[in-house]
């Protein structure tokens, strides 16, 4: 009896052993920010480009690459302060709203996704923008994700990849923005253009006949 007892204490202790190595080296479950828009995450937990939260009919995991923000936020239709319709100024004042910027923050007139270089199927984009921008809004499904990419932003020609999935979660808009206005590309005059012609053809000759 006391033989059989110390060989099932030792598969159980076994057991608990096997148990806890396979927990350990489990994968690690991505973070959990509360599906409201009022909860800026700044605390780093997302930066791996995976986390999931709980929207509007069931769980919605979001993987992103391509820039990493310095705080976002996320939620669904039924939080506060959801954008009412998806216009340009509409979901800028969410963001202003969101992460408590200052009235009337942005410049320009938004920019949107450049077709002609983006990606967009049900459940997985490629955002591209032609001017560089500090904060992007992404609409999917019943949800909203608003991102922070601090000062230095996100540069021009730089691509967002985004992927969702779960209930309620297809990509539909992207909405960026900047605090800062693109630069001012000064035209050369057309003068200088034909003096400069005109002196390379002139030092072109004086090789020639020297």
């Amino acid at each position: 009896m006391k033989t059989l007892n110390k060989k099932i204490l030792n598969l159980a202790v076994f057991g608990f052993i096997a148990l806890a190595s396979s927990a350990a080296n489990a994968a690690p479950t991505p973070s959990t920010p509360v599906a409201s828009l009022s909860n800026v995450l700044t605390d780093g937990s997302y930066l791996d480009g995976s986390f999931y939260f709980q929207g509007e009919n069931g769980r919605v995991t979001i993987t992103y690459s391509g820039a990493t923000p310095t705080r976002l936020a996320v939620g669904g239709q039924s939080t506060s302060p959801y954008p009412a319709n998806q216009n340009y100024s509409t979901v800028g004042s969410t963001v202003q709203t969101v992460f408590g910027l200052p009235a009337n923050p942005f410049v320009g007139s938004g920019f949107q996704v450049d077709t002609a270089s983006t990606i967009m199927s049900g459940n997985v984009a490629h955002f591209l923008s032609t001017v560089a921008y500090q904060y992007l809004a992404v609409h999917f499904g019943k949800h909203e994700l608003l991102l922070d990419f601090g000062a230095s932003g996100v540069a021009a020609g730089s691509v967002f990849n985004i992927a969702t999935s779960g209930p309620a979660a297809g990509l539909s808009n992207f909405r960026a923005y900047s605090t800062t206005p693109p630069p001012i590309v000064t035209p050369i005059p057309a003068a200088i253009w034909l003096f400069g012609s005109g002196l390379a053809g002139l030092l072109g000759l004086r090789r020639k006949s020297a």
